[in-house]
C-alpha cells in the first residue's frame, strides 16, 4: 500500500499544509486536489492520485456556489486537454461541500459523523485561520486543531495564508505538526488571464524534499 494519496505530495492519513499569499490560487489548487482523489483523475500534471473516494471540503472562506464554479472550470480544463475519451462533469467528482461558521474543534462530532457516513480518505480545510478556536501563533491552539484532524483518521489538506512578513502564521508550530508543508508562489504578468504557480516543498516526513 502506498504511503501517498498523491505521490510525493499528499500523505495517506496525515496532515499536509499548503500556504501562500492571497490570490495565489491556493483554494483552486485545493479544489483540484479534491477532484483528483474524488475522480481518480490526474487533474494537475505531476500530481498522480493513488487512492479514490469521497472528499469532504470544509469551507470557512466562500460558499458552495463558488466551489461548484471552480469545479466546473477545472472539469472544462481537463476536457480541453483531451486526456479522456469522454467529457467529465462536476458530478463525476464526489466532493461533499460543508459550509463552516464555527471552529473546527467544535464541529468535530458533526464532521466525524459525515466522514463515517462517506468513508472519505481526504478532508480539505479552507482555510486555517478561520477554522481555529484561538491564536494561530499559539502552540496549544495548533495542537488542538491537529489532534482533532487526527481523530478523523483521514488525510487532510490545510490551506493557509501568510503574515505581512511573508511567513505562515505560527509557522514553526504548524511545520512541526504537519507531515508535508508546501509554499505556493505565483507569477502573473499584467493583463495575463492565467497564473504560473510554483509549489516549493519545505518539509516531508515520508521522503526527501521534492524539486519545486
Amino acid at each position: 500500500v502506498s504511503p501517498w494519496l498523491i505521490d510525493n505530495f499528499l500523505a495517506e492519513g496525515k496532515p499536509t499544509i499548503i500556504y501562500g499569499d492571497g490570490g495565489t490560487g491556493k483554494s483552486m489548487m485545493g479544489v483540484a486536489v479534491a477532484m483528483s482523489i474524488a475522480g481518480m483523475v490526474k487533474v494537475i500534471d505531476g500530481l498522480n492520485p493513488n487512492t479514490t473516494g469521497n472528499v469532504l471540503y470544509l469551507d470557512w472562506e466562500t460558499d458552495e456556489q463558488e466551489i461548484k464554479t471552480r469545479m466546473d472550470f477545472i472539469a472544462n480544463g481537463i476536457n480541453e486537454k483531451g486526456a479522456y475519451s469522454y467529457n467529465l462533469e462536476r458530478g463525476d467528482f464526489p466532493v461533499e461541500y460543508m459550509r463552516c461558521t464555527a471552529p473546527l474543534v467544535s464541529l468535530q462530532p458533526k464532521i466525524s459523523k459525515k466522514i463515517e457516513e462517506m468513508g472519505c480518505p481526504l478532508v480539505i480545510v479552507d482555510s486555517l485561520i478561520p477554522s481555529l478556536d484561538g491564536d494561530a501563533n499559539d502552540s496549544i491552539t495548533a495542537t488542538r486543531l491537529m489532534n482533532t484532524l487526527r481523530s478523523f483518521g483521514t488525510a487532510s489538506l490545510i490551506i493557509s495564508h501568510v503574515s505581512k512578513e511573508g511567513k505562515m502564521f505560527g509557522y514553526q508550530f504548524w511545520k512541526n505538526m504537519a507531515r508535508n508543508v508546501w509554499r505556493v508562489e505565483k507569477q502573473q504578468d499584467l493583463g495575463q488571464a492565467y497564473l504560473d504557480l510554483s509549489m516549493v516543498q519545505e518539509k516531508s516526513n515520508n521522503s526527501g524534499l521534492s524539486k519545486p
